[in-house]
């Protein structure tokens, strides 16, 4: 039980506190990246979630029926979600009137703000339940469920949970950067672009959960391999807009 609480405090703190220091090294990076920024897009993500779930109920409500299949049901919310990510850092961009050099790195601290504030307080109850089995409580839900598997089995939900959290961060400042490029070049079409792939990654993600339920080791190895790719690819975006940041300041 001690081990196991351990290594759930130390995924915890991992999943809160790694962000922190991503940001900071992708921000070095980039000219002219306005850090305050970073608070801008953690705010805009907690607001713009209220009236994206009102709109995902009213969805599911109006177009969904019990025929409609899962993933049907996956790809509206995953449409929803993109646009209004989109938005969201679009909204900051005008209000806080970031312009001209200052478009891509600026879209990247939002996009960042947003991926470190998602899924932020999953990290603190892991911290939570890892703390309680270092201290022997062995009552609640989730302290059972994490009880039950062994410790290799924990160890594998931390890489990808903590795979997943980096991927995620990632995403969010390069969707950011693509947003900061489409109003800097007056591109509209890399807004939809942008859109469309944040709506396919969401798509893809809810299918390895969904598509792939009751295939543990599967869905894992899947997950962990499109995080991967997710991670490369996002990462490859930011080297390149960083670049073209640079040369523009």
């Amino acid at each position: 039980m001690a081990v196991k609480g351990f290594l759930l405090c130390a995924h915890g703190a991992l999943f809160v506190l790694l962000p922190g220091f991503l940001m900071f090294a992708i921000l070095g990076r980039m000219p002219r990246a306005d850090r305050s920024l970073l608070w801008w897009g953690a705010g805009a993500l907690l607001i713009v979630t209220i009236p994206q779930r009102f709109f995902e109920s009213l969805a599911a409500h109006l177009l969904y029926a019990d025929s409609t299949p899962a993933l049907a049901s996956v790809a509206a919310a995953a449409l929803l979600a993109a646009a209004f990510m989109v938005l969201a850092v679009y909204m900051v961009i005008k209000f806080r009137r970031v312009s001209g050099d200052a478009l891509i790195p600026g879209g990247t601290a939002i996009g960042l703000g947003m991926g470190w504030v998602n899924q932020l307080f999953q990290g603190f109850v892991i911290l939570g339940v890892g703390i309680r089995m270092l201290q022997g409580d062995a009552t609640g839900d989730l302290v059972v469920q994490e009880s039950a598997l062994s410790v290799g089995q924990l160890g594998v939900n931390a890489l990808g949970s903590l795979l997943g959290r980096v991927a995620w961060l990632l995403v969010s400042a390069a969707l950011g950067a693509l947003i900061g490029k489409a109003l800097h070049d007056r591109r509209r079409r890399l807004l939809w672009l942008a859109v469309a792939l944040h709506a396919g990654i969401l798509v893809v993600n809810g299918f390895l959960v969904v598509g792939l339920a009751g295939k543990l080791w599967l869905a894992t190895a899947a997950a962990l391999a499109f995080e991967v790719v997710l991670v490369v690819a996002a990462w490859w975006w930011l080297r390149s807009a960083a670049e073209e940041a640079a040369r523009g300041s």
